[in-house]
């Protein structure tokens, strides 16, 4: 397998920078961020975004339903 995923060869991106076109990742390499998969103009933190903190911590009750 990684035999022919090196023989795939590489993409060349724009700025020069080259990628391997085939990449072998495990799901436990990937949870346990030893693995990642590489790609052109990756920033880790541009797909991910924090949510808000709400001001308030608490949920307000929900009208009783009966």
């Amino acid at each position: 397998m990684l035999s022919d995923a090196a023989s795939a060869g590489f993409y060349e991106s724009a700025n020069g920078r080259k990628f391997p076109r085939v990449q072998i990742l495990t799901i436990e390499g990937l949870l346990s961020k030893k693995q990642r998969a590489e790609h052109p103009d990756y920033q880790p933190d541009l797909n991910f975004k924090k949510a808000k903190t709400e001001a308030i911590g608490l949920q307000p009750d929900l009208p009783n339903s009966n």
